[in-house]
């Protein structure tokens, strides 16, 4: 069943996959998925070799509408994930807007102390259009403390996100 970019922005503003709506600043991040997102978006973008990816790559993951779900925590589905060049987003994906941001975010977060922010995008895309939704997780040297270059994070990261684990 295809939903429009407006049936898609509502289902987010419902469910816990919430970030910003590409700059909504009604947007709010959720508590359920924030915390995946955080603690396998590091591994994803193997930070612990390079902490200054997170300027260059984002997170991209590629969501799918389940209308049969019981549950408002498993109305999407992690259909795709890897980590890909802010250039490969494109106009469609508003690359020049994901990196104002994600520049933002990161003087935020090295404001508060922090080493900086990755950037997670997330698409849903249906009948002819595409439902986009970007937020960002700060992070400091000590959370990559125990990380090593390579290590796994595909399988982790979608399996709690596709079963709503809380971490």
């Amino acid at each position: 069943m295809a939903y429009s970019q407006g049936e898609m922005q509502n289902y987010s503003k419902r469910v816990s996959w919430r970030g910003r709506y590409h700059g909504n600043q009604s947007g709010q991040s959720s508590r359920l998925h924030r915390a995946t997102l955080t603690e396998y978006g590091p591994l994803a973008l193997d930070l612990v070799v390079d902490h200054t990816r997170c300027l260059r790559d984002v997170l991209f993951l590629s969501v799918a509408y389940r209308a049969e779900a019981a549950r408002t925590e498993t109305s999407f589905f992690l259909a795709g994930a890897e980590v890909v060049p802010l250039e490969a987003l494109g106009e469609k994906l508003k690359a020049g807007e994901v990196r104002g941001q994600l520049q933002s975010a990161n003087e935020a977060s090295r404001r508060a102390g922090l080493t900086g922010s990755f950037g997670v995008v997330v698409a849903c895309p249906s009948h002819g259009s595409l439902a986009i939704l970007t937020t960002f997780c700060g992070f400091a040297k000590r959370d990559l403390i125990g990380l090593r270059p390579g290590m796994a994070w595909k399988e982790g990261s979608t399996r709690i996100l596709n079963e709503a684990i809380v971490l």
